[in-house]
């Protein structure tokens, strides 16, 4: 049960992840006009898929999930602070932004790594439920 419900979020994570790597490969060749577009569309599509999930959080039945809703805004928040001073540097500001990114790319993928422990640990358990209630 746990495992169709699993598969069904990576189809939608791997469909959400596909169109971040087009929009990406895309940027590339944009001109300025249309990636101050690109990016003003990516900044409303976060903030609604944001407020998405801290509604979706709020009416959750575990409780424990506001801690990470609540740490997940305190990192967006220091994120925020890191972009905007990397953005008032010095001369080598475009080289801190590219690497401020590639590191901001490193954590989503750390992140992935640990939603896939905790899937892991879920299958986990209920294979080992199921094999007790038989």
């Amino acid at each position: 049960m746990e495992q169709d419900m699993l598969a069904g979020k990576l189809a939608e994570v791997d469909a959400q992840l596909a169109g971040v790597h087009a929009k990406l490969q895309s940027a590339a060749q944009m001109e300025s006009a249309e990636l101050d577009a690109a990016i003003a569309q990516t900044r409303e599509e976060t903030a609604q898929c944001a407020h998405a999930l801290a509604e979706r959080l709020r009416h959750s039945r575990a409780h424990q999930v506001g801690e990470i809703a609540d740490a997940f805004e305190e990192i967006r928040e220091i994120v925020r602070r890191v972009q905007t001073e990397v953005r008032r540097g010095d001369e080598s500001g475009e080289e801190m932004q590219l690497l401020f990114a590639e590191y901001a790319m490193d954590f989503a993928m750390q992140a992935a790594r640990h939603a896939l422990l905790v899937a892991l640990e879920a299958i986990r358990d209920e294979q080992r439920k199921g094999s007790a209630a038989e």
